[in-house]
């Protein structure tokens, strides 16, 4: 769970590696985003697993949404006061587990 495989996209070789290899993931890859920059959003955050536990997600959006005004970081003179608005460029991924 997290960020994987350096940074690869959901449709890049090491996480389609890691898919047919048997992991899974509760995630829709294809309609989902945890990363975004200048304006483009894509899949950065994974929850690959293997076994038999049922596995629910979610994608927090907590940070991706946020303007870069209100950015974690003090480029450009920010304000460090700004910090709790956006403390990552990523969202967390949320999972709910039940094992069978």
């Amino acid at each position: 769970m997290g960020d994987l495989t350096g940074n690869s996209y959901a449709q890049e070789a090491p996480v389609l590696h890691l898919l047919s290899r048997g992991f899974s993931t509760p995630m829709n890859l294809n309609s989902t985003y945890t990363y975004q920059f200048n304006g483009e959003s894509d899949t950065l955050d994974y929850a690959l697993f293997k076994g038999t536990a049922s596995v629910d997600s979610a994608i927090w959006y907590v940070n991706t949404d946020e303007p870069n005004l209100l950015d974690y970081n003090l480029d450009y003179g920010r304000d460090a006061l700004l910090f709790p608005y956006r403390f990552s460029n990523h969202d967390p991924v949320l999972l709910g587990l039940t094992f069978v």
